[in-house]
């Protein structure tokens, strides 16, 4: 579903209208996400990311400004530095709708390899903040992805 709130003008901005489409995407990505085995915790962290990450669950929409070992895939902007180091090979099918498995189960294998904070922290900053846990606002991103994550587990229904 989509998130609707009554905004009103002088505490809130309108939230825009995604549409059915964005519902749909979603419900593809929590579904690879779940046979990656993502469940709980981790499937409500993952989907906040996506859910930061890009405003339509498309796997084509990500930030393919990044070069080099910065370089995104998928609508979660997974980096290949991060992948690669972790024995995954990121390839241009991840920003395909054919690469959503491939994409969950990267996931999955970084959240496991680097641990939740290790892994949200290069998400955010690549190496450097992989390393220091602070570097591009690196708290400011795990505390942005835990806030949505408190939304999720109060209202399971923003999984589909």
């Amino acid at each position: 579903s989509t998130l609707q709130i009554n905004a009103k003008a002088d505490r809130t901005a309108p939230i825009k209208n995604l549409g059915s489409t964005y519902g749909a995407n979603k419900r593809r990505h929590v579904e690879a996400l779940k046979r990656a085995g993502l469940y709980d915790g981790y499937l409500a962290m993952a989907v906040a990311i996506g859910m930061q990450e890009t405003s339509t669950f498309n796997p084509a929409d990500y930030d393919y400004t990044k070069k080099g070992d910065s370089t995104n895939y998928s609508a979660f902007n997974l980096n290949k530095d991060m992948m690669v180091r972790a024995g995954i090979q990121p390839t241009d099918a991840m920003n395909t709708w054919n690469g959503v498995d491939a994409a969950a189960a990267a996931i999955k294998k970084m959240v496991t390899q680097y641990g939740v904070n290790g892994f949200l922290n290069y998400l955010r900053g690549g190496y450097t903040a992989w390393k220091d846990g602070v570097s591009y606002d690196a708290a400011g991103y795990r505390n942005a992805i835990a806030s949505i994550v408190r939304y999720i587990d109060n209202d399971r229904s923003l999984l589909t």
